[in-house]
């Protein structure tokens, strides 16, 4: 199906952000997320360009533009208009780059 708009939203669903959380998602997953030796993968126009849960994710040769905070999103905004965003448990903590 092509349509330009969204279905309609079911019952209780919670509102759409204006931009897509994030190009990639990863939830309790090991991996690397590009390669150096092939084309750079380019996320634009994201809250996010990765959100990674719990995980533990190596990025190579990715190039984020234009990341934008979107206060109409439901969760946390203080994390948006990142290249990645880590998110943990309370009994977690994010690790830093290296």
């Amino acid at each position: 199906m092509v349509s330009a708009t969204f279905k309609p939203s079911y019952p209780g669903q919670p509102a759409h952000a204006f931009r897509p959380l994030s190009g990639v998602e990863a939830h309790h997953w090991v991996g690397t997320i590009g390669k150096s030796s092939k084309h750079k993968n380019v996320f634009m126009n994201l809250i996010a360009g990765v959100s990674a849960e719990r995980s533990l994710v190596r990025l190579e040769n990715n190039h984020f533009i234009d990341m934008h905070k979107d206060t109409t999103e439901v969760f946390n905004t203080s994390l948006h208009a990142t290249g990645v965003l880590v998110q943990s448990t309370n009994t977690q903590t994010p690790s830093s780059p290296l």
